[in-house]
């Protein structure tokens, strides 16, 4: 080779380089060209957990599905979580979460510039019928403080439910049924007051050397009790069953109830409207709105849902700080009163109809 052929292969290559060498670390500092807004633009990153995982993903909205699709395919990735999508042009990007046998997870993320979105707590709800467990036409649900158990007044008798198994003792009382005005916990989960007998539900018996003592009555005839054992001792048994009600009129002046969401949270509800109050920064945010009237509400924190309640349906409402909620039907049905959840926040219970059977069912979720 004479030395003009080299001088031409050096120039050659040397302009090679300083073309394709921008273009490598433009690619590599994660710049792509936006044929869409005709511009170069840095990507972003979106990270997705689900519970459970290996769940599916299905990316829709026209041009930010096939971007994903051509993307995801060059790299032989599943579409599955977990996944970390990397180098994706700044749009908005729609996504489900799909599994058999639960409820569809959506999520809009507008992804920005040199931006990384997660959506790590994905909780997918499994979808279920209702399970009757007591049938009964009249129905009054207490739940101990430990969230282990339950005791079940029916119009028959009284039952108490271990939430873990589902199974449910009949609690033999000798006394006349239709007078009992009062049943409440111990503050330690052991013991049942029924009117002022003890029942100990450990040895399951009746505690006949111990005495309820009433130590404070309200004007509502609301009662705190204390037991004196044969030893002398005091031991207050139950101390929060009066009605303690927050200040929420300069919140939300026509409130039906409250519950603590968090350390300074509050999640406030009227008829048609759940709001979450922070009581630090003094503000609240309206959760949702309904056209049907609401009746219970109930925190499962470790899924990060809020579910509530109107006179035919169960609702789950997601708890995330911000961007789209989802809002699940999980049932439907005729007449639904009151809601509970067992120890881990994975079955409801709650009194309903469903056709001629009334009584207490429970939901897995």
């Amino acid at each position: 080779m004479d030395q003009k052929k080299r001088k031409h292969l050096f120039l050659f290559f040397t302009l090679l380089f300083f073309t394709i060498s921008p273009t490598i670390v433009f690619l590599a500092s994660g710049y792509r060209y936006n044929f869409k807004e005709n511009l170069i633009q840095k990507t972003g990153i979106i990270e997705i957990r689900s519970n459970p995982s290996g769940v599916p993903i299905l990316f829709t909205s026209g041009k930010e599905a096939d971007l994903l699709s051509t993307y995801l395919s060059s790299q032989k990735t599943d579409l599955i979580t977990p996944i970390t999508l990397t180098n994706l042009l700044p749009e908005y990007y729609k996504i489900t979460l799909t599994k058999e046998n639960y409820w569809d997870y959506q999520k809009t993320i507008d992804l920005k510039p040199n931006e990384a979105q997660y959506i790590k707590n994905a909780n997918l709800l499994k979808k279920g019928l209702p399970e009757l467990i007591i049938e009964t036409n009249s129905i009054e649900y207490f739940k101990s403080p430990n969230n282990k158990f339950a005791l079940i007044k029916s119009d028959k008798n009284i039952g108490l439910l271990d939430i873990k198994t589902n199974i449910v003792t009949i609690i033999e009382y000798n006394k006349n049924f239709n007078e009992i005005y009062s049943l409440e916990w111990s503050q330690n989960s052991t013991d049942i007051i029924i009117n002022s007998d003890i029942y100990n539900i450990k040895d399951k018996e009746w505690v006949y050397n111990e005495k309820i003592l009433p130590i404070k009555e309200e004007e509502n005839q609301s009662v705190e009790y204390a037991s004196s054992t044969k030893n002398n001792e005091s031991e207050q048994l139950q101390t929060d069953i009066a009605n303690y009600p927050i200040q929420v009129d300069t919140i939300l002046s026509d409130a039906l109830g409250y519950t603590i969401f968090k350390d300074n949270k509050f999640i406030i509800y009227n008829t048609q409207e759940i709001w979450i109050y922070n009581s630090d920064s003094r503000i609240k945010e309206l959760l949702t709105r309904t056209d049907n009237t609401i009746n219970s509400i109930n925190i499962a924190e470790e899924k990060n849902y809020l579910v509530y309640t109107t006179n035919t349906t169960i609702h789950a409402l997601e708890l995330n700080e911000e961007g789209y909620r989802n809002n699940i039907i999980l049932s439907k049905l005729e007449e639904i009163i009151g809601l509970n959840f067992d120890q881990s926040y994975n079955t409801l219970y709650f009194e309903a109809r469903i056709g001629q059977k009334k009584g207490l069912y429970k939901l897995n979720i």
